[in-house]
């Protein structure tokens, strides 16, 4: 191989995709000097690239300390790839668990960080003639329906306080969200039960209930949803329909590596 072949192989484009890497694996944030260092590149072609992945999202950078480190649109992109690429089909046979059980439809909600919104990965549609259109991979606020409050109630409480102070409106009622203290009560009354009920908050005329999915780290990943029309919706029915949630998300959790501290000492 000449000088010149090898050149074009390591272009631009290679050396923006090695700054990816080298930031989506790093655990802090990195200097120019140190990037440089691992991509055996000089600080001046180094710092170029940062400055044109910063203008696609893809870089981020700390004022206080000229560091560097994943952008949200990249942090963004792995998790919509985690997901697409076979995790979500994981999840697949416990939906189908929940469909049948209830002949509700059902869905596996993802939670983004990046952008602290949800998106539903995978769907079973209801049987019934009278259903929801589902859409799939289309970003929604975590602050309203079951599909969020599932999902939030278990997240940070920093976090919670981020996500509530965006003030994003109910896309069914155009509702404000309550302030940070009242919505607490809220939040840590469905913590406490397991499972998320909500009414009417995405979707006029829709019952959501949701329960949490959990990494092998302990962290909410998603959540497992029902979504009922409420003309067909019985309240007699809300324990066996959360207690199937409950279920199926710590059995599929468990089946990604999470296990369940033990509150008890022994």
């Amino acid at each position: 191989m000449t000088k010149k072949d090898a050149a074009r192989l390591d272009g631009p484009i290679v050396r923006g995709l090695k700054l990816i890497r080298l930031l989506a694996e790093i655990d802090t944030d990195i200097s120019i000097k140190d990037a440089a260092s691992h991509l055996d590149l000089p600080a001046s072609t180094t710092h170029r690239l940062l400055r044109l992945l910063m203008q696609e999202g893809m870089v981020a950078k700390n004022p206080k300390t000229s560091r560097y480190r994943a952008g949200i649109d990249l942090e963004r992109l792995g998790t919509l790839l985690s997901y697409k690429k076979g995790f979500k089909d994981q999840t697949l046979p416990y939906l189908q668990k929940i469909a049948e059980a209830c002949g509700e439809a059902c869905m596996f909600v993802a939670y983004l960080p990046a952008t602290q919104q949800v998106s539903i990965m995978a769907a079973i549609n209801s049987l019934h003639p009278l259903r929801y259109e589902i859409e799939l991979y289309v970003p929604h606020t975590v602050l309203w329906g079951a599909t969020g409050r599932s999902i939030l109630a278990f997240l940070p409480d920093d976090e919670q306080k981020t996500i509530v102070e965006t003030g994003v409106p109910s896309p069914s009622t155009g509702a404000l969200p309550p302030d940070f203290d009242n919505l607490k009560l809220e939040l840590d009354a469905i913590k406490a039960r397991g499972y998320a009920l909500t009414r009417s908050q995405k979707v006029t005329g829709a019952i959501g209930i949701g329960a949490p999915v959990r990494s092998g780290d302990g962290k909410v990943i998603g959540s497992f949803c029902i979504t009922v029309p409420e003309i067909r919706f019985e309240p007699t029915k809300e324990e066996f329909l959360s207690s199937l949630l409950i279920q199926q998300t710590a059995e599929f959790s468990a089946s990604i590596g999470y296990r369940k501290q033990s509150s008890g000492g022994g």
